[in-house]
């Protein structure tokens, strides 16, 4: 990677090894949930299919850390048809984004990385000034590490540095009920749905796609529930979309879905 256009760096909001570390040459290796690969999965399924002037794709992945994002993109769900991609990651701290060697030499020269805090106008104007706006802005696991006074500005922001007919891919934690944070000791705050779109409100949001809620404790949930549990474990016994089951019982009995990604246009 050419030093000359950007200090690499590792890290964001949350605290180290919240998700684990996605490895370029094996993509669910280092702890990685299933559901913290099919969220990079949704994302990257945006990326490919996001349009690109000049075909070059322009992406600004928030607090990029490792870069799992670019990885899981490039190496896992690539196609002939994606565009030529120009990434640049952001995070707060310093560190190391390695192991581009599923990059050849002339995709590594279109990685950029940019040491700083999106929060910050000063910084934001730095970063259009380097890099212009963005066909792709993507905030994965970043906005429940942002104090609340912070996250008017970030949004903000966020909709400077976006395209016209660019998208923001972000996913956060999603309650259904508050009583408790997943990650109270990672985390500034986690947002319930209707939270979640009140922040989102200057933007459209095109698409909510929720993971998975634990199943072990929605069957628990469900045990007492007569009628509801047969069914659920009939279906659960009868489909190859148990997933799809959970996520709709898990739904209907306000039982927290882990993450949600949005998918928003300005």
């Amino acid at each position: 990677m050419n030093d000359k256009k950007a200090e690499i760096i590792n890290g964001s909001y949350a605290k180290d090894g919240a998700e684990g570390t996605l490895d370029g040459k094996n993509l669910w290796s280092s702890s990685a949930s299933l559901a913290f690969v099919i969220r990079m999965l949704i994302a990257t399924k945006y990326i490919n299919a996001q349009e690109a002037e000049d075909n070059e794709l322009n992406v600004l992945d928030i607090g990029c850390s490792n870069g799992n994002l670019l990885k899981m993109q490039q190496s896992m769900a690539r196609d002939f048809n994606t565009k030529r991609l120009r990434y640049v990651g952001v995070d707060i701290r310093a560190g190391i984004l390695d192991g581009l060697d599923y990059l050849t030499q002339a995709q590594q020269k279109l990685v950029y990385s940019e040491n700083g805090d999106i929060c910050e106008g000063t910084f934001c104007k730095q970063l259009f000034k380097k890099h212009g706006k963005f066909d792709i802005i993507s905030a994965m696991e970043v906005i429940e590490h942002i104090p609340e006074g912070k996250v008017g500005s970030f949004m903000v922001n966020i909709g400077k540095l976006l395209k016209p007919n660019g998208k923001l891919i972000l996913s956060t934690p999603i309650h259904f009920k508050k009583e408790d944070m997943y990650y109270p000791n990672d985390h500034t705050y986690e947002y319930t749905l209707a939270e979640m779109r009140k922040v989102l409100g200057d933007f459209t949001i095109e698409n909510e796609v929720g993971c998975f809620p634990d199943a072990k404790k929605l069957k628990s949930i469900l045990s007492g529930k007569g009628e509801v549990n047969y069914v659920y474990r009939k279906l659960i016994k009868n489909t190859k979309l148990g997933a799809m089951v959970n996520n709709l019982f898990g739904m209907a009995f306000e039982e927290c879905c882990r993450c949600m990604v949005f998918i928003c246009t300005k």
